[in-house]
């Protein structure tokens, strides 16, 4: 794990070697993160990683897509096509029925209630109850989708594979394909007010 003080001018290496695979990292603040790794485990630190703690959902499988709505609430979604929530900023977790066992590759929550959840095999599920239910939800599209954007609880932008992207103005009931200037796979996105960058 590396750590920059300097806005990534420099990089040190941290003197530790966590035990799993790290795959995703969520910070709150400077001091307060998480990160998503292999096997379930998450690492938590609440001193900018000068020292962290572990947790293991144990049965998950590699915690590829964390989403969290503040520094309390938040989801986390697997490999194995597990989904799991959290109401103490990682510290516990409970399981969720995703409805698939395909990889989830992209996870993003609008608000404590609007999520969608993107996993291999084009398939775009949707929850409006926090979780607790999930549903496939029919997109234009033949490619799966690797990265999800809210602007807010209405308006949401994804792209995947192949250069795809798609949009929707309904709270994600309905998707509509945009016109794009690649067929590189776009792999993510930033977003900031009205700026997007997608990454290939």
């Amino acid at each position: 794990m590396l750590k920059t003080t300097d806005v990534g001018d420099s990089w040190d290496r941290l003197p530790y070697n966590m035990i799993d695979v790290l795959r995703a990292l969520v910070m709150f603040d400077d001091e307060r993160g998480i990160i998503g790794a292999n096997l379930g485990r998450f690492y938590r630190t609440t001193d900018n990683w000068n020292s962290f703690t572990t947790v293991i959902l144990s049965g998950f499988g590699h915690a590829a897509c964390p989403s969290f709505v503040d520094d309390q609430l938040g989801w986390a979604a697997s490999e194995s096509g597990r989904i799991a929530r959290t109401t103490d900023g990682g510290a516990t977790w409970t399981l969720q029925t995703s409805g698939t066992t395909n990889a989830f590759v992209a996870l993003h929550f609008a608000n404590d209630q609007l999520g969608f959840a993107a996993a291999t095999g084009s398939l775009l599920l949707r929850t409006a109850d926090g979780g607790t239910t999930w549903t496939p939800v029919p997109a234009p599209i033949s490619a799966s989708m690797r990265a999800i954007h809210f602007f807010d609880a209405q308006n949401g932008i994804a792209v995947g594979l192949g250069g795809e992207i798609i949009r929707t103005s309904d709270p994600g009931l309905t998707w509509t394909a945009q016109p794009s200037p690649t067929t590189n796979s776009l792999l993510g996105l930033f977003a900031r007010d009205n700026l997007l960058i997608a990454v290939p």
